[in-house]
């Protein structure tokens, strides 16, 4: 059984933490400002499964040929994810910003994906600070096969 806490200042201060925010970061893609919040799990295993297409064009770029030169490297790589519609398949990560995707620039295309990484990737130790909840989610992440999720959320 679960219920929802209607007041918030019942819940412990390490748990608030773990609340979406109310603010997120401003992003700029094409003409255009968004506000872009943590993903959610779904949208976050998608991404994980976008990163794990894009390694395996980069790694298949490489192996392709292993005295190949830099700059040919990169073209090579840019050809790959051209013809996998892979940078295609990265803005359908994000549905509300499809139209304005194909405005994007470079150097907002980093950015993107700095913001990315900050929200999803890069966080403090866990702040839940009960010992026992703590281990009971390491446990479970190790049931579950996920353990991974704490060697990158360290």
């Amino acid at each position: 059984m679960i219920k929802k806490v209607n007041d918030i200042n019942l819940v412990p201060t390490d748990l608030q933490e773990l609340l979406l925010p109310e603010k997120g970061e401003m992003v700029p893609i094409g003409r255009n400002v968004f506000e872009m919040f943590p993903f959610p799990v779904e949208q976050y295993l998608k991404l994980l499964s976008f990163l794990s297409k894009y390694f395996n064009a980069y790694n298949d770029t490489f192996a392709e040929d292993k005295n190949i030169k830099q700059n040919q490297f990169f073209g090579a790589l840019a050809n790959s994810l051209l013809e996998h519609n892979i940078l295609s398949e990265f803005f359908s990560l994000f549905p509300d910003i499809e139209e304005d995707s194909k405005e994007i620039t470079f150097e907002q295309l980093q950015y993107l994906l700095g913001i990315i990484y900050k929200l999803n990737f890069f966080s403090k130790k866990k702040p839940i600070q009960n010992l026992q909840t703590k281990a009971a989610m390491e446990r479970m992440q190790d049931m579950m096969g996920l353990s991974f999720m704490n060697q990158v959320k360290s």
